[in-house]
């Protein structure tokens, strides 16, 4: 039997041959992944394409080349994604990939979670590991709703999910949550492998920013959540304390307490100022005084005899 395509116009038929693969991008979101100017928001797009991908199963096929099952593409509970793979594959900086990030996590598509993991047989710790979550829903809402507010249910049925598209709920319309509603604040903790923190997203939000304003101070995820609290959940006041820190002139052993404190009391550089009676320079950064020469006097030793 000859399976060949004949469509009548030659390019057609040619790529009919090609095994073209990889992301997809559905034509609808165009219409719902939105800027905050209306118009298309082109990287959080790429990149959600590529989240589906991942989670779109695996064909597993036997000797024959029939298809026996399917499976998925990565190895954990969730899709493991660092900044990194997003910066090299789009060629766009950290708080770019950020941003488009939080995007999708807004419109409720995804969800980020960072975890503290142990690598290796040393059981080495690597703080902040991002994983990212499909959100089935939110997925359906914005690829085939005629309105991305609308609320979609998944009903399970055998082993197949389907969706019914709602009326939005009043905590959808922005009209507050119940008292009686709990928020999404839970803490998960494996002593052996893994800790493990989900909180509220607009929490998250800050949670991501503070991570990156401390990324060179080697704190753990726990560490950072508890400055971030302590200050009210305000990334500019860790960045300020941040910089305060830099400008110590004596070690700092416990620098968590010590952002802690800074965060909480407003912690500020003062500049160090000499004595009025005091005859030496100082370097306005530094409290280490600098040396006074006698210039003539060390001409004189250049003298040579």
């Amino acid at each position: 039997m000859n399976n060949r395509i004949c469509s009548g116009d030659k390019r057609v038929d040619a790529v009919a041959g090609m095994n073209i693969c990889g992301n997809m991008i559905h034509e609808n979101w165009y219409n719902t992944v939105l800027k905050e100017n209306g118009k298309p928001y082109l990287l959080a797009i790429q990149i959600l394409a590529d989240i589906v991908y991942w989670y779109k199963p695996s064909e597993e096929r036997d000797n024959s080349g029939m298809i026996t099952g399917y499976g998925k593409k990565f190895k954990g509970d969730m899709l493991q994604k660092s900044y990194a793979d997003f910066q090299e594959k789009y060629d766009v900086g950290r708080e770019t990939v950020r941003k488009a990030l939080s995007c999708l996590e807004k419109l409720g598509v995804i969800r980020r979670e960072f975890r503290t993991i142990i690598m290796g047989k040393m059981e080495k710790k690597l703080p902040n590991v991002m994983y990212i979550d499909l959100i089935p829903e939110g997925l359906y809402r914005i690829s085939f709703s005629e309105d991305k507010n609308n609320r979609v249910y998944a009903v399970e049925n055998g082993d197949t999910v389907s969706f019914i598209v709602g009326t939005p709920s009043p905590i959808d319309m922005g009209e507050g949550i119940p008292d009686d509603v709990e928020t999404n604040t839970e803490n998960t903790t494996e002593i052996t492998k893994e800790n493990t923190t989900t909180i509220r997203m607009d929490e998250e939000t800050a949670v991501d920013e503070a991570r990156m304003i401390f990324a060179d101070l080697g704190l753990t995820d726990s560490d950072i959540r508890c400055i971030l609290k302590a200050s009210g959940n305000d990334p500019g006041k860790c960045r300020y304390a941040t910089e305060v820190l830099r400008q110590q002139r004596t070690a700092i052993r416990n620098v968590t307490g010590w952002l802690i404190n800074a965060v909480r009391e407003g912690y500020k550089v003062v500049p160090f100022t000499p004595r009025p009676d005091s005859k030496k320079r100082s370097n306005t950064w530094s409290c280490i005084e600098e040396h006074d020469y006698d210039f003539d006097e060390l001409e004189k030793l250049l003298v040579v005899n």
